[in-house]
């Protein structure tokens, strides 16, 4: 009998905190501009406003992948499998190294130390992936990283990586 443990449409939650992190940013920087402060010390309020237009960065990112994942789930763009865990690799309590398994030929990999959405509970942390030999059946996608690009350059990164992200997990009694 089949469980559904693990869901990332129960756990998709918007990144509100970066955006109230963010208006506090702002008003940070409009108080500093706009009252004269710290009007000496112009490499502080460079650090600041530094620390601003970063953190929009990152929030536009976060909120970016919070969309795509909605839209994943929304039209069911995902990939299953099912059968029995093998060269299940246990990642270390101190999250060091990612916890690592394959599934008919599929190889996944998480970390509680990453901040995502999918699937990344390790088994010293009470995750339900436990060991070889375990049947499971997972949803996921393929997550394909995207070349980076300086702006008004020819100067590109290529990547070619891709992983394999569980957005839903059921395991089997």
């Amino acid at each position: 009998m089949e469980k559904l443990v693990f869901d990332i449409g129960n756990n998709l939650m918007f990144p509100i905190s970066n955006v109230i992190i963010l208006i506090i940013f702002f008003t940070i920087c409009i108080i500093i501009y706009s009252k004269k402060i710290l009007y000496t010390n112009r490499f502080l309020k460079f650090i600041i406003c530094s620390a601003f237009a970063i953190f929009l960065i990152i929030t536009y990112f976060n909120i970016l992948e919070f969309y795509n994942i909605k839209e994943i789930i929304r039209e069911k763009n995902f990939y299953i499998e099912k059968g029995r865990i093998e060269n299940f690799i246990e990642a270390p309590y101190s999250g060091h190294k990612k916890e690592r398994f394959t599934l008919n030929g599929k190889e996944f990999a998480y970390s509680d130390y990453e901040k995502t959405y999918f699937y990344h509970i390790t088994k010293n942390h009470g995750g339900y992936i436990k060991n070889n030999k375990q049947k499971i059946k997972v949803a996921y996608i393929i997550k394909k990283y995207k070349d980076i690009c300086i702006p008004f350059t020819k100067l590109c990164l290529k990547s070619d990586i891709k992983e394999n992200k569980i957005v839903k997990l059921w395991i089997y009694k």
